[in-house]
């Protein structure tokens, strides 16, 4: 056993069996964002279709990412007591019947209810797969599963948008959400199979570790305490600005520069191959900065810089430049995207139940989401879109003033704890 009673599960799989285990996680939430972000990367026809405001549009993406972070708490607390090899394909089955159904809805409402369920149904996801990771990989297996885990996002969001893209030229959007639920359904069998045989290969290990107290557990210091309220207002800031270009960049490219709808959905596919860039900086940098606030302070930095240079050159109206420096902010809030989900709980798994510190560090991101979607809609369609611009300027900024304030007080809890020690 080690610190937290989890066994060293990762030593009993062999390195095939411990890359297949990888692979089947990367799997299965990759392909949660094909039947996840098809809404979004088709927003721009079906407001077009269905003849709504871009703040009505925007309100399904909230509906699902509200009820992607209230799950999120849910199955972060609960996620140790499910059979992962069960709850996980039964999750895709259900989202895509709600994918199924997303078709033939002709209008809003009942959309953003199916949406609803969707975004329910997927919150099983994230921390269960965290949750196999940490029960079954070594120490030297850590950094390759964060950082395959963070790439996930970025050919999914790929993937969906390329799809949708290429069905809204040369067939219609409906079919996007027909083909994300072949692609849940099949990968669900997949899971179903791969997994069970890392289960039977491990059975009496599980067993022994079931068995098995936790020991150990200690009270949380206030320095840990306040780094983790932090990082969650970290994690709302960070969707807020991430979903919010995701969701909207292909219509700012289509409003603002009249470039035609499909092109500009397939430019925006360059936003989430530089966050897979991000992912790789963010695990590169952690072993030279420890601090996961600190951390995630370099990157807010960064989005802060390119937010500035896209509000000084706009009146200028080159696209490119502005494509460039949205690309260069998705970069900087992938990686504390994959700081705040995936390195951290990761990183803390023998202090605390990882499947539940992803969970909750999740639903503190989707709520940002919630609020992105429809709040930067809304905003464009009373402010236009230098609105938005000018406030996800000031969203960078109040994180890099929150990490001034954490910066002397984490050190000064620090030095009261060494002293207390001493």
């Amino acid at each position: 056993m080690i610190p937290g009673g989890r066994l060293k599960m990762g030593e009993r799989l062999s390195r095939k069996r411990t890359g297949f285990l990888i692979f089947l996680c990367w799997l299965a939430y990759m392909s949660a964002y094909i039947g996840r972000l098809n809404y979004s990367a088709s927003l721009i026809r079906i407001v077009s279709e269905l003849g709504i405001s871009r703040a009505k549009g925007g309100i399904v993406a909230s509906f699902f990412f509200f009820a992607y972070g209230a799950g999120q708490l849910v199955h972060g607390i609960l996620s140790r007591h499910y059979n992962l090899r069960w709850s996980i394909p039964i999750s895709m089955f259900f989202s895509a019947v709600w994918n199924l159904l997303m078709p033939f809805c002709s209008t809003v409402a009942p959309m953003k209810y199916l949406w609803l369920l969707n975004g329910f149904t997927q919150s099983v996801l994230w921390s269960s797969l965290i949750r196999a990771l940490g029960l079954y990989l070594s120490e030297q297996d850590l950094k390759q599963a964060v950082w395959v885990m963070s790439t996930t996002t970025g050919v999914g969001t790929v993937l969906a948008y390329g799809i949708s893209a290429f069905l809204m030229r040369f067939s219609t959007w409906r079919a996007s959400f027909w083909l994300a639920s072949v692609v849940l359904l099949s990968v669900g069998l997949i899971w179903f199979w791969g997994y069970g045989g890392i289960q039977k290969s491990t059975a009496a290990a599980e067993r022994t570790q079931e068995r098995q107290p936790v020991h150990g557990k200690k009270k949380k210091s206030p320095a840990f305490l306040l780094a983790f309220g932090v990082i969650l207002l970290f994690a709302i800031l960070n969707n807020l600005i991430k979903d919010g270009l995701t969701t909207w960049t292909p219509s700012i490219l289509y409003e603002l520069y009249g470039l035609p709808e499909t092109l500009s959905v397939l430019l925006t596919l360059g936003l989430p191959l530089l966050a897979i860039c991000g992912s790789f900086l963010c695990v590169r940098l952690s072993s030279r900065i420890r601090d996961h606030v600190m951390l995630c302070c370099v990157f807010y930095g960064i989005s802060f810089a390119a937010v500035g240079i896209l509000i000084l050159f706009l009146p200028a109206g080159i696209w490119p430049l502005t494509l460039g420096c949205f690309a260069l902010s998705s970069l900087a809030m992938a990686a504390v995207n994959n700081v705040i989900t995936s390195l951290m709980p990761l990183q803390l798994r023998t202090e605390a139940d990882c499947g539940r510190t992803a969970g909750i560090a999740n639903a503190f991101c989707y709520i940002g989401s919630t609020i992105s979607s429809y709040a930067l809609g809304a905003m464009a369609d009373q402010c236009g879109w230098n609105g938005v611009f000018y406030l996800l300027l000031g969203l960078t900024a109040l994180a890099l003033v929150v990490c001034g304030i954490y910066y002397p007080l984490s050190r000064r809890l620090m030095l009261d704890k060494a002293g207390k020690i001493c």
